[in-house]
């Protein structure tokens, strides 16, 4: 019974390395055909509008390395409109 044990075990042992042996190569990657570019004729008509609201309650800034926040001593921002366009 010692040798069959002795046989299967080292059969396993052996039949690992063997498997080891047997590298994945994996499949290489599908070639994709670049498609041409189609240019585009005509034209376009583009237009922005907004309002920005500036707001800078609470702000402060970092001062370098020692990590202090310190406050802004004046600051005031006023709230704008933006209007631009553009034909292409």
């Amino acid at each position: 019974m010692k040798s069959i044990l002795a046989f299967a075990s080292a059969m396993l042992v052996l039949g690992t390395q063997a498997y080891a042996a047997d590298l994945y190569t994996p499949e290489p990657a599908p070639v994709v055909e670049q498609q041409p570019v189609v240019a585009a004729n005509g034209w376009y008509l583009r237009g922005d509008l907004s309002f920005d609201i500036m707001d800078i309650k609470g702000a402060n800034y970092f001062r370098g390395s020692n990590g202090d926040l310190h406050d802004f001593d004046t600051a005031k921002l006023d709230n704008t409109w933006n209007l631009g366009a553009g034909i292409g």
